[in-house]
């Protein structure tokens, strides 16, 4: 697991993650505390919840392992500003961060991330590796020449049987 403090973030890092400036200004507008309703941390995740202009407000999720973010928010950006100001406020002000357990939809995030990495591992396990595929490669290679070789056979003692 990533320590918190030792997640080696910059904010240079997080602004490279930006998709562009626009998203890197807006983001920088919501890295301030007062626009967050719920601010948390645990281990490897850091989770917010942020009012837009719907009803409900935005929950946003970050592992920061890769890093990686999900954001409930219709933009079809990546990062989101919603992710890039949660990522922004928690380089700069870890202190707004209430460590603790993560809520349930944050917990079922990290969850399904970890689900497909390990069926990604266990596929990649699987698959054979290049000299293995270059063996069956060669195999078939020299099971198709040797069926071709009797087809060949089979038709000359035809074409034998045929003259007598």
């Amino acid at each position: 697991m990533i320590e918190l403090n030792q997640s080696g973030l910059t904010i240079e890092r997080v602004n490279g993650l930006a998709p562009d400036a626009a998203s890197l200004k807006a983001g920088q507008a919501l890295a301030s505390a007062r626009k967050w309703q719920l601010l948390g941390c645990h281990e490897r995740v850091v989770w917010g919840e942020c009012q837009g202009s719907g009803s409900s407000p935005y929950q946003t999720e970050i592992d920061l392992s890769e890093p990686a973010f999900k954001c409930t928010c219709p933009s079809r950006k990546f990062p989101c500003k919603h992710s890039l100001g949660l990522l922004i406020l928690f380089v700069n002000s870890r202190s707004d961060f209430k460590a603790g357990a993560p809520p349930d939809w944050v917990n079922e995030w990290v969850a399904r991330r970890d689900d497909q990495a390990s069926r990604k591992k266990a596929k990649a396990e699987v698959q054979p590796t290049r000299e293995e595929d270059e063996a069956t490669r060669a195999r078939r290679e020299k099971t198709k020449a040797k069926r071709a070789g009797e087809r060949e056979a089979r038709v000359a003692a035809g074409l034998a049987e045929l003259d007598l």
